[in-house]
């Protein structure tokens, strides 16, 4: 290229590369615009983390505390009435039964009733992890299994009691003493089959709180962390 005879060959380059410098400083000029307008939001979602971090730390903070106060209530609804009808099948097992058997298996049978009716009460209360369920789950069927048994055993006992109410045939009334007989075999069994589920759930019950003991750590570090960002 010539100009007033001085060849210009360069100008060319000069212009391409005032054009990109241009253009580069263009689009830092916008890029720093939109990181300081993007700070306020930036900010502002940090703080909406954080409120929601806090607010699922006392959801998982409640449930850590109804996950214990639903454990203990379990082994004080469980234990005094399962050690009573253990212990008294295995006194029966060492001496005999007591005169008053038939007594004796009338109140085993209101215990095992009440047992699980406050089991049903309780569970319907909370709803757990999958795998808590299904123990509990296991427990009512094995606290309904006891009732079963001893309601099976109990049956002829109020029927002699209450004849006009049953009014079974001596056929009736000898097949549902066939039925208790091998029912009282299985009392004891019944009664283990409870202690086992109530274990289960026991331990199960443990593992869910150590879960969300771990998860209120995480939330925990983090609120930490974002604290000593800041303070920095």
């Amino acid at each position: 290229m010539c100009y007033c005879g001085i060849e210009l060959t360069w100008l060319p380059s000069v212009i391409t590369w005032f054009y990109n410098w241009q253009t580069f400083v263009t689009g830092v000029m916008a890029l720093a615009a939109a990181w300081l307008a993007a700070r306020p939001v930036l900010k502002q979602l940090a703080l909406m983390r954080t409120q929601n971090n806090v607010m699922v730390r006392e959801t998982i903070g409640h449930m850590v505390i109804a996950l214990d106060a639903q454990y203990a209530r379990m082994n004080e609804i469980i234990a005094k009435p399962l050690s009573e009808i253990n212990g008294d099948i295995e006194y029966h097992e060492l001496y005999g039964p007591p005169p008053s058997i038939h007594e004796w298996y009338s109140a085993a049978h209101s215990k095992a009733n009440g047992l699980l009716r406050h089991l049903r009460s309780l569970f319907a209360q909370s709803q757990d992890a999958e795998i808590v369920e299904s123990s509990k789950d296991a427990l009512l069927k094995a606290a309904e299994k006891l009732a079963d048994t001893l309601s099976d055993i109990c049956q002829p006992i109020y029927a002699t009691i209450h004849v006009t109410e049953y009014q079974w045939t001596e056929q009736e009334l000898a097949e549902r003493n066939a039925k208790a007989e091998v029912a009282e075999n299985q009392l004891a069994a019944a009664v283990d089959a409870v202690s086992a589920a109530t274990r289960d759930l026991q331990t199960e019950y443990t593992n869910q709180r150590a879960v969300l003991v771990r998860q209120l750590r995480v939330i925990d570090d983090g609120l930490l962390n974002n604290v000593a960002l800041k303070e920095s």
